[in-house]
C-alpha cells in the first residue's frame, strides 16, 4: 500500500470564481459504463465475472434510458431542487427491474436465478419498501441477491429524469454531501484533467450520475483538513486513492483523469474492492454508496448513521 499526505491547512487551495458548480450526466452514460467494465474485465481485474454482469446491466439502462427522458422532459415544469422520488417513476422502475431479471437471470449463480425468475410475483409494496431502503442507504433492509436490479432502475430513473429536464443543474451557495441534483450519495471524487475545471474535486453520484465541486484537501465528509492522508494499491489502479480522515474515521476513493482519462467512477470503485478491504482493516467508514454493491450489514463499509 501507498500511502502519501498532503499540503497543511495554511497552504491548501482557494476556490477560485466561474467554477462549473454542477455537472449533468452524459446522455451516453450507461454505454460508457458498459464500456469500460468489459475492459477492466478483458484486463484480468479480480472483480472480472461481476464486472461482466454490471456491464450486462448498463447496456439495458442505455437501452430504457430514453423512456426515463421523457418522463422528465413531461415534468419539466416546477423543479425543486433536489428532485423527490415520485410514484410515476416507480411505476416505470418495477417494469426494468422485471425485465432486467428475466434477461440477466443465466448470468447468476442458481439460488440468484430463482430469485430473479420471481421478480414478477413480487407485489409493487415490495419494491416500493426495497426503492425507499436503498435510498435511505438501509442496507440490511435490501434484498442482497436482487439489490443490483433495484439500484440499477433507480440509476436510470434519476439520469433519464435529469437529462430530461434539458435546463441548467441547481446553483449552489454553499458545499453539500450529497447530490445537490437527487439528494443521492457521492461514489467518488474526480480530480478532473482538463478544460475550465482542470485540477478541481467533484463529488460523483452514484444514482444520477451527475457531478458537483468540492474543495480539495479537506474531508468530503466532516470537512476537516487537519488529518487527511491518501492510500492506493501499489501496481494495481492507482489513479484510484482513498482520501481517509483521522478526525471522522471516514475516506472516500478521489480518481485522477489525468492519470486515467477513460475512467468511469462507478466501475473504478468496484475494481478496487481491494482498497475498501484494506481501509476497513485500518478501521475506517466509507462515506459514500456504490449502489451496484451492496455488502451484508454494511454498503461497502458505509455507515448510514453518518
Amino acid at each position: 500500500m501507498a500511502h502519501s499526505r498532503i499540503l497543511q491547512p495554511g497552504e491548501l487551495e482557494e476556490a477560485r470564481g466561474g467554477i462549473e458548480e454542477c455537472l449533468l450526466p452524459r446522455a451516453d452514460l450507461f454505454a460508457r459504463r458498459e464500456q469500460r467494465c468489459r475492459r477492466l474485465a478483458r484486463q484480468g481485474n479480480v472483480l472480472a465475472a461481476y464486472l461482466d454482469f454490471v456491464a450486462h446491466i448498463s447496456a439495458l439502462q442505455q437501452e430504457e434510458l430514453q423512456s426515463f427522458v421523457q418522463d422528465g422532459r413531461d415534468a419539466a415544469s416546477g423543479v425543486a431542487w433536489p428532485l423527490v422520488w415520485e410514484s410515476r417513476a416507480q411505476v416505470q422502475a418495477w417494469a426494468l427491474v422485471r425485465r432486467l431479471g428475466a434477461e440477466l437471470a443465466a448470468l447468476v449463480t442458481p439460488e440468484q436465478q430463482e430469485l430473479f425468475r420471481l421478480l414478477p410475483q413480487e407485489e409493487p409494496t415490495w419494491f416500493s419498501e426495497q426503492v425507499k431502503s436503498l435510498l435511505a442507504g438501509e442496507a440490511p433492509s435490501v434484498s442482497l441477491a436482487t439489490a443490483p436490479l433495484t439500484a440499477a432502475a433507480l440509476q436510470a430513473a434519476w439520469s433519464g429524469r435529469v437529462l430530461g429536464l434539458a435546463q441548467k443543474p441547481p446553483a449552489r451557495h454553499e458545499e453539500s454531501r450529497v447530490c445537490p441534483v437527487c439528494g443521492g450519495q457521492p461514489v467518488a471524487g474526480l480530480i478532473m484533467a482538463a478544460g475550465v475545471n482542470k485540477g478541481l474535486r467533484y463529488l460523483h453520484c452514484g444514482l444520477c450520475g451527475s457531478s458537483w465541486h468540492t474543495v480539495r484537501s479537506k474531508c468530503s465528509h466532516c470537512g476537516g483538513s487537519r488529518d487527511i492522508s491518501y492510500v492506493s494499491l501499489q501496481g494495481e489502479m492507482e489513479h484510484v486513492r482513498a482520501e481517509a480522515c483521522g478526525d471522522c474515521r471516514s475516506y472516500l476513493k478521489m480518481m485522477y483523469q489525468q492519470e486515467e482519462p477513460e475512467l468511469e467512477p462507478l466501475v473504478d470503485d468496484l475494481a478496487t474492492l481491494a482498497l475498501d478491504w484494506r481501509m476497513a482493516e485500518e478501521g475506517y467508514l466509507k462515506s459514500g454508496l456504490n449502489p451496484l454493491l451492496l455488502l451484508d450489514a454494511g454498503v461497502s463499509g458505509y455507515n448510514s448513521s453518518f
